[in-house]
């Protein structure tokens, strides 16, 4: 090719349509000369092709994945997978990568149809193909089903026993503590939870290394692999992780405490994989944070609870959960002592902190500083949340911390979570000071109204509970531009700010020294932090001057849009018309009458239900009405 010359040459091609068997897609469907498993040799870079039919379900239960193992008694075999079509070169023609040992193949790039295998050779390859599905009727061990919070009963699988621990012989005697599941080099093995909508916001696994090095995949909804990404290119498709090459301890929590509450529910799908070059054994354990029996999860008095004596695993997390009354305490100490290891303490609001999607040494006081919408998540706090103005600190060394309101968000449930990087025992107590902070004045959302006069320098504080039928927020304000109104979601605003909403940034002189403040604001847009429905908004209005000045405030709130309801109509003694209408309380609805279907003319504004009544329609021989729903 350097020379631009080429030589003669000399070749035989050979055409010729290649065999594709039909194999059964799992065990279950064998029958009618179908089986689940094929074999072969091979030569090198030789291939075979399957076909294999993937149905939505098996034996009633959704396909979650479909798993290909190989086994090899000499060369190195690895296994591909296309729908509809043979698996070729094309890199976006649908193929999926070539994959050693083992390749589960999962939604959403698996659907039901056709589907076609291949088995690469690489030397002299002799290779057996084992095909099988992956349901909850199919796993390694019986689906679990996760508490709801409030059950308590240990033998409805509160705590799931250690999969593969080491049980008693058939004299009831112990066997050795060295009993566990074996997994061969680079195969998986399958298990199942189903998470209720009403959870304790954590999933703890415990996976034992006893030999080799077993890691941890976690999927919501269907099975994770590490066989492909989404679209069947190169990738991995999965939710969390345990990699490390040791026993690994994992509480899993929601990702972002600004929107949920609890742990998605439905079913998890959990796969250990024999990593690394060996063989490996191993044992597995599941709880929840409502488990009486490992005490991941106790509550903790405000003020004046405390537990001694408390005995943590390196790598693992306790949970202790305290909570703050709507009157909540202006200062609230927290103090944790140890006697042995390195524990630390984090905290978080509604949903306890831990480990996101991965787990990570948290001894590093500068570790995780990325915001919440960052990937990965690995330390979930209440800094990663960052719901109101903080200071949001971890606490790192023993002692006695004062935590103030705000940022602590009145009515809450607050989680101190304990971890250590080694084995730990520690104390933990809990008291309160300076009284409890007050908020007396209120404002209604539908159709609220203030007027007030704040003295020099002083500030005052209102509460306004937004429902959570709520879409959007209007309020209008006449004040001095000395007045400055904040306005805080889920705990005290801060005067004259910072806050999530401050009404400085609009304060005008163009009507002499008065400002005219108004804020709509929707609540109904999805992650519209912090413009949510269903939550207290707190406003503090503070006079800058030294002189006291006035100040009025409206709230015009609304809720879900709902159509005005024609009751029905009737004429009175006197000759009108009496029409009653209802719509629902915030909105606001017009009447309009027409003689014609084309020109109409508005006649009454009103709001929730009320009756409308007509004195022209005495000298009219016909007349029309329609309700109207205003923005």
């Amino acid at each position: 090719y350097n020379s631009g010359n080429f030589m003669d040459a000399s070749y035989v091609i050979r055409v010729r349509a290649p065999v594709v068997q039909q194999l059964s897609f799992s065990s279950e469907l064998n029958g009618g000369g179908l089986t689940n498993s094929g074999s072969g040799l091979l030569a090198d870079n030789q291939r075979a092709f399957y076909q294999v039919t993937v149905p939505a379900s098996v034996a009633g239960a959704p396909v979650l994945g479909w798993k290909l193992d190989l086994t090899s008694l000499n060369g190195t075999p690895s296994v591909r997978v296309r729908q509809n079509y043979l698996p070729d070169d094309n890199y976006y023609g649908g193929s999926s990568p070539f994959n050693p040992v083992t390749a589960t193949i999962v939604p959403p790039y698996l659907t039901p149809g056709t589907w076609y295998v291949e088995v690469k050779g690489s030397g002299s390859t002799t290779y057996s193909l084992t095909s099988s599905v992956i349901t909850t009727n199919t796993l390694k061990h019986p689906l679990w089903v996760m508490p709801a919070i409030g059950q308590t009963n240990v033998a409805s699988g509160l705590t799931l026993p250690m999969i593969g621990d080491s049980g008693v012989d058939a004299n009831g005697n112990p066997l050795p503590g060295d009993q566990g599941i074996d997994l061969k080099q680079g195969q998986f093995d399958y298990y199942a939870v189903v998470v209720p909508t009403n959870n304790a916001a954590v999933l703890r696994t415990v996976l034992q290394a006893i030999s080799g090095n077993p890691n941890l995949y976690l999927r919501t909804g269907t099975a994770p692999t590490l066989a492909h990404d989404v679209n069947g290119h190169g990738g991995i498709i999965y939710d969390r992780s345990l990699t490390g090459d040791t026993t690994e301890y994992a509480s899993w929590v929601p990702l972002n405490g600004r929107y949920e509450t609890k742990l998605t529910n439905g079913v998890w799908v959990i796969a250990v994989q024999a990593a690394g070059n060996a063989n490996v054994r191993y044992r597995l354990q599941l709880s929840c944070g409502n488990s009486v029996t490992n005490g991941l999860v106790q509550d903790l008095a405000l003020n004046g609870g405390s537990f001694t004596n408390q005995n943590l695993n390196g790598g693992d997390w306790r949970y202790y959960r305290v909570q703050i009354p709507s009157n909540a305490p202006a200062n609230w100490a927290v103090t944790f002592n140890r006697s042995l290891g390195s524990a630390r303490m984090f905290v978080r609001d509604t949903v306890p902190p831990g480990d996101g999607n991965q787990t990570g040494n948290y001894s590093d006081p500068n570790y995780n500083p990325l915001p919440w919408w960052w990937w990965p998540h690995d330390l979930e706090n209440w800094s990663r949340d960052g719901k109101n103005q903080g200071a949001y600190p971890r606490f790192d060394a023993p002692g006695t911390s004062a935590l103030s309101t705000p940022p602590l968000r009145p009515g809450s449930v607050y989680y101190l979570g304990f971890w250590s990087p080694v084995d730990t025992t520690f104390s933990v107590s809990s008291s309160t000071s300076g009284g409890s902070v007050i908020v007396t004045n209120a404002i209604a959302f539908y159709g609220g109204a203030i007027t007030s006069t704040i003295p020099a320098f002083g500030s005052l504080r209102y509460r306004m509970e937004v429902p959570p039928e709520a879409t959007r927020m209007v309020f209008t304000a006449n004040n001095s531009t000395n007045v400055i109104i904040s306005l805080e979601q889920g705990t005290l605003a801060q005067p004259a700010g910072p806050a999530h909403w401050t009404s400085y940034l609009y304060n005008n002189s163009l009507y002499g020294n008065q400002a005219n403040i108004s804020l709509d604001q929707l609540l109904t847009i999805p992650n519209n932090w912090p413009w949510l429905p269903g939550f207290s908004y707190y406003l503090a209005v503070t006079n800058t001057s030294g002189v006291s000045e006035s100040f009025s405030l409206s709230s015009f709130g609304r809720a879900a849009a709902a159509f005005p309801a024609v009751l029905g109509g009737s004429y009175a003694s006197d000759g009108s018309f009496h029409l009653l209408v209802t719509g629902q309380p915030g909105n606001y609805y017009i009447v309009q009458t027409s003689t014609n279907l084309t020109d109409w003319l508005p006649m009454q504004t009103n709001t929730a239900a009320f009756e409308f009544i007509d004195t022209d329609t005495a000298n009219l021989s016909m007349r029309f009405y329609r309700t109207v729903l205003l923005p």
